[in-house]
């Protein structure tokens, strides 16, 4: 994960020990199950889960798993992200970007 971003205020925010104690958000997106799954690791904890598409570059988090035991800030936040209903989505090459709080929000993912 590389960011998050307030839309409204143009306000970007990057890891950082304090945020996110150095720890990694990397997920997986695998349209190719059935159902569509969802997993990772966000900073100190695993995470599972299922997707549906529900629109042109629209998902929503069926279900959404994690111990969220001792976890950063980022950790948390990403969690709302995730959660925040049907969610849109641009993606390319590089980077996916998902926007939630009604796409005054966005969290940035790079491709690995």
């Amino acid at each position: 994960m590389v960011s998050f971003d307030d839309i409204t205020t143009n306000y970007i925010e990057y890891k950082t020990q304090e945020n996110s104690w150095d720890k990694d958000i990397t997920v997986t997106f695998n349209d190719n199950s059935n159902p569509n799954s969802f997993s990772g690791q966000v900073t100190t904890n695993s995470v599972e889960g299922a997707f549906d598409y529900v629109g042109v570059r629209q998902f929503n988090l069926s279900r959404y798993a994690s111990t969220f035991v001792g976890q950063p800030v980022w950790a948390d936040k990403f969690g709302v992200a995730m959660t925040d209903g049907d969610v849109s989505f641009k993606i390319n090459r590089e980077r996916l970007r998902i926007y939630y709080d009604n796409k005054t929000k966005s969290v940035t993912l790079t491709r690995e």
